[in-house]
């Protein structure tokens, strides 16, 4: 049963107790009232009784004493009743304030959890952002050196082409065709294109004079027309758009000469 309920019951039977002691002492009343008014006699004639006062006094007292016997259970029962809803009442007040001293715990517990928390969250949060900021800058840095790596070995490439370069081209045939196989991306094709226009225009300075040259280094053509298509069979193996380009301006800047020299020499 709940305490409620238990309250409820409780008063009602202190409630039950004082009517039947209200009730117990109104019929005492009655009683002795009527033992006072009407007092018991003993018979003895016909129309005669007799009153004897220590019989009266013999009654009234033991309806008395029952009436004070009776009056003191209730009285007694009543107390009973009395005590245990105090106990309840106090019993319900203490389980109250300890649920709300839990509740106000509870609550102060959430919320220092929730404040240390988001403080811990905070230092995490400022830990990583800093570990990446470190991370930002030595990637950068070694971006940085990355390039300069870079800078440093097209530089190295560049200048070993031209000092490869500054070799007859076509002793370099068979490696160019071997480096375009591989990196066709390269300046290789371009770059033999450009030394085999050197040749020719070293025969727009001067013919004969670099003929009688190429006989001396026995050279694999002594005509320009050789030389002249070896360019442009190397223009064709030229990726980059821009030297392409470049390499059909200067091959189209030299075909009248070539043209010129085919009809001299059929």
């Amino acid at each position: 049963m709940s305490g409620k309920g238990t309250n409820l019951a409780i008063t009602a039977i202190m409630w039950t107790f004082w009517a039947a002691i209200i009730v117990l002492l109104s019929l005492l009343i009655v009683i002795i009232g009527k033992l006072v008014s009407i007092p018991p006699c003993t018979v003895i004639g016909q129309n005669a009784c007799a009153v004897d006062g220590w019989t009266i006094s013999g009654i009234s007292a033991n309806i008395l004493a029952v009436g004070g016997t009776i009056i003191t259970v209730l009285a007694a029962l009543a107390v009973t009743a009395w005590w245990v809803k105090l106990d309840n009442r106090i019993a319900i007040q203490v389980e109250e304030r300890v649920k709300n001293n839990m509740e106000m715990l509870r609550q102060k517990q959430e919320k220092e959890l929730q404040v240390y928390t988001a403080q811990i969250l905070e230092e995490q949060k400022k830990s990583i952002n800093d570990t990446l900021s470190q991370k930002d800058l030595e990637i950068q840095r070694l971006a940085r050196q990355l390039a300069i790596t870079n800078d440093l070995m097209h530089a190295q490439e560049k200048t070993l082409l031209l000092g490869i370069f500054c070799q007859p081209p076509w002793f370099l045939e068979d490696w160019a065709k071997e480096c375009v196989a591989v990196a066709p991306a390269s300046e290789i094709a371009f770059r033999m294109a450009a030394r085999y226009l050197c040749v020719v225009d070293e025969f727009m300075i001067d013919a004969a004079k670099q003929e009688k040259h190429l006989e001396e280094i026995s050279a694999p053509y002594t005509d320009p027309v050789s030389y002249w298509e070896r360019a442009s069979a190397w223009c064709d193996e030229t990726v980059d758009m821009q030297q392409s380009y470049n390499v059909n301006r200067e091959l189209g800047k030299r075909k009248q000469f070539i043209e010129d020299w085919k009809e001299q020499h059929p």
